[in-house]
């Protein structure tokens, strides 16, 4: 998973930054907010919500992230209840009608992923961290990660129409590496003996 992480620093390293973005868009983790960035290149500027080395089920809501949100033409957010303790309170706040749910500015990324751990049965908050709609800690998987930026692609398109061809052209791009790197952990781990993959 580190590993993951570091092939998106590598990319936002790679990505040139123009002194005037078009599109301001607000991320709620370092991960999709790196995602966006290597998506939308100069032409978008991306703000974090939650800092490395935070838990995003538990943020303090400064009066700082209604205002990004306030400036904000895009709000991309993992979705699946993750950070549903403090974003829709957030987003009241924001008073930024651009972004509230059913909205282009809208992005849940958990729509556009393969739901997994999904639990069956009654659930409650009394269970503790039990995700209602499966496991929210999907951005880990690069194959999901490929998915989210070919959407974000088409996203960004519709805000930006002059840009939408680069949009996509990086979202390709971009999905195109993940799809690799998915490809050569598996050769890694079916190498491993079958010991190792049990610990």
């Amino acid at each position: 998973m580190r590993r993951f992480s570091f092939f998106l620093a590598t990319i936002l390293l790679l990505i040139p930054t123009l002194a005037s973005a078009q599109l301001k868009a607000v991320a709620t983790t370092g991960d999709l907010a790196a995602t966006t960035k290597a998506v939308g290149g100069g032409a978008v500027q991306v703000q974090s919500l939650v800092r490395p080395g935070e838990d995003p089920h538990f943020v303090d809501p400064r009066p700082s992230y209604a205002r990004h949100l306030n400036q904000a033409d895009l709000l991309v957010y993992v979705g699946m209840e993750l950070e549903v303790g403090w974003l829709p309170a957030l987003l009241r706040q924001a008073r930024n009608p651009k972004i509230q749910p059913g909205q282009t500015g809208n992005f849940d990324a958990s729509r556009q992923v393969q739901a997994l751990q999904v639990p069956t049965g009654p659930v409650d908050r009394s269970m503790g961290d039990v995700h209602p709609a499966g496991n929210p800690h999907y951005t880990t998987d690069p194959r999901q990660a490929a998915r989210v930026a070919l959407a974000l692609g088409q996203t960004l398109g519709q805000l930006d129409p002059a840009n939408a061809d680069q949009y996509q052209t990086r979202a390709r791009d971009f999905a195109r590496q993940a799809l690799e790197k998915a490809r050569q952990w598996e050769e890694r781990f079916t190498e491993l003996p079958s010991s190792s993959r049990r610990m």
